[in-house]
């Protein structure tokens, strides 16, 4: 926090956008940018400038992290189902499920014609390759 203020650029930056949340016209929370950098901040303006940008709430996040943990477990190591399961620490159902929402997700990019970032396919991970080929090649 300190070096964000250490630098007037980024309380310049910290002002302006804390005078546009005051007058309710933009919904960033000006807190964030004390732990973004200066170029960061503009970064995101120039991607999501006049958008709604919604952030999920944690536990959305954390049952989306342990998806894509399975999708990894599943489709990019040798483990059995049986070894997955323990790892994961759940029971078929809870496997359909995760499998369902990985299906979604793909049939999701596929329909609206979305990419995953071009940097992630410069990857060399196993995961992205299985990714790339499931999404784009059209299986799930």
């Amino acid at each position: 926090m300190i070096r964000f203020f250490d630098n007037s650029r980024a309380v310049i930056l910290y002002l302006t956008l804390s005078l546009l949340y005051s007058k309710n016209t933009c919904g960033v929370v000006p807190e964030l940018l004390m732990f973004l950098e200066p170029d960061d901040v503009l970064r995101i303006l120039d991607i999501y400038g006049g958008k709604v940008l919604k952030v999920p709430a944690k536990e959305d996040f954390m049952k989306e992290l342990r998806t894509v943990l399975y999708y990894y477990l599943s489709r990019c190591t040798e483990l059995p189902k049986k070894e997955i399961d323990e790892i994961m620490e759940m029971d078929g159902n809870e496997a359909r499920g995760l499998e369902e929402r990985i299906a979604v997700w793909f049939r999701f990019l596929r329909e609206n014609n979305l990419q995953l970032p071009e940097k992630l396919f410069k990857s060399d991970t196993e995961m992205i390759k299985k990714i790339n080929s499931e999404i784009y090649k059209g299986g799930d």
